[in-house]
């Protein structure tokens, strides 16, 4: 406890100190919430058993390789001119951008496919299917700058399914019909009693369609780097049986050896990191599995490690979400949204049933940022 006569040295606010206390409800006319109304979701407006995705084949649109028509071109230019010049230790790069060329555009021969039935989604990578009974919630992404095209989000009790955003179908219908099969009636669970009030008082404001609850898990199913590892992995492996063979072949020619050595260890590593984040739990939140975020018009409420309060999109003044990384690496990008009040960050770990990126839609439309 610091000298009331003392004057406090300026210091930067904790993470926790951003997160402020519920209004009690005689001070409720002192903490008016500023808020820009949310958009209203969209009525369902397909007919699921007229649909024309009913028992149709869905595929992901996949952009032409364009690096991987390179990397060919470099197998055959080297190849080339190993024969031209008789200089065998040229044609070294011949099997690497083959290997690149067949890895990086095994996507763009075969899709991923989802096809809508009477019962349930189908998934095709990762195979899955989950009956519309386990529907939890169906949820969107940000919309691309030039199409009305966005990434759909499938929670069930069985996990996650994501949904590319570019497909052979118009994403919208695709959205809609699947919403539309989500039960009504949703059995939720008691929610911390620090939030008891905060939740009732929403409940009489705002209709159950704009009052989200999201829990936390120590291991949520999500997308991780393990499909990248792999793929790079196997990039290294696919060239080793034909520099075995050159190296057979001609003796004399030490790359070839040298190159199947380095290149077999580097596979050997890559392969266990890739092991390593298939086992790999989350995001280390102390607690995950207790983790409660409640998203309203008004503000959220937040019990995540430390953090435990109540927050009103006036108090936000940004909200930062550096996404997933398209590229390959070695280490997962940290996953999360940070919104900028004064003084500090709060970050809302991506440990819920919502993956992140659904959830900071939700977040822009409600705090208007």
């Amino acid at each position: 406890m610091s000298n009331p006569n003392e004057e406090p040295a300026p210091r930067r606010p904790a993470l926790g100190d951003a997160i402020q206390a519920r209004p009690s409800p005689d001070r409720r006319q002192d903490a008016e919430f500023t808020v820009v109304p949310p958009a209203t979701p969209d009525a369902p407006s397909v007919s699921f058993e007229n649909s024309p995705l009913l028992d149709r084949d869905i595929f992901e649109k996949v952009s032409l390789p364009i690096w991987s028509i390179l990397y060919l071109l470099l197998a055959l230019a080297s190849g080339w001119f190993a024969y031209a010049s008789n200089w065998a230790a040229t044609a070294v790069l011949a099997p690497i951008g083959v290997s690149l060329a067949l890895v990086y555009s095994y996507d763009y021969f075969h899709p991923r496919r989802f096809r809508v039935s009477a019962p349930g989604l189908e998934s095709s990578r990762p195979r899955a299917f989950i009956e519309f009974d386990d529907f939890q919630e169906v949820a969107r992404g940000a919309a691309t700058e030039t199409r009305d095209e966005f990434p759909i989000y499938v929670v069930s009790a069985k996990g996650l399914v994501t949904i590319p955003a570019r497909l052979t179908c118009n994403t919208r219908e695709l959205w809609e019909l699947l919403r539309s099969r989500v039960p009504s009636a949703q059995d939720h669970q008691p929610v911390p009693p620090l939030f008891d009030a905060f939740l009732k008082q929403q409940q009489l404001i705002y209709p159950p369609e704009q009052i989200h609850i999201f829990r936390g898990s120590a291991k949520p199913k999500r997308p991780t780097t393990t499909r990248s590892v792999l793929k790079f992995t196997l990039v290294l492996l696919l060239p080793l049986p034909i520099w075995i063979g050159l190296a057979i072949a001609y003796p004399r020619q030490e790359a070839f050896v040298v190159v199947s050595i380095v290149f077999g260890a580097f596979a050997f590593i890559f392969g266990l990191v890739a092991l390593g984040t298939s086992f790999g739990g989350s995001r280390r939140i102390k607690n995950a599995d207790e983790a409660v975020l409640i998203i309203t018009p008004d503000g959220l409420a937040l019990s995540q490690a430390e953090l435990r309060g109540e927050l009103r999109w006036s108090e936000v003044r940004k909200i930062r979400h550096p996404g997933m990384s398209h590229g390959f690496q070695l280490t997962a990008p940290a996953p999360g949204l940070a919104l900028r009040v004064q003084g500090a960050y709060i970050v809302i770990a991506d440990i819920y049933d919502w993956p992140i990126e659904a959830i900071v839609p939700l977040v822009k439309r409600y705090s208007g940022l």
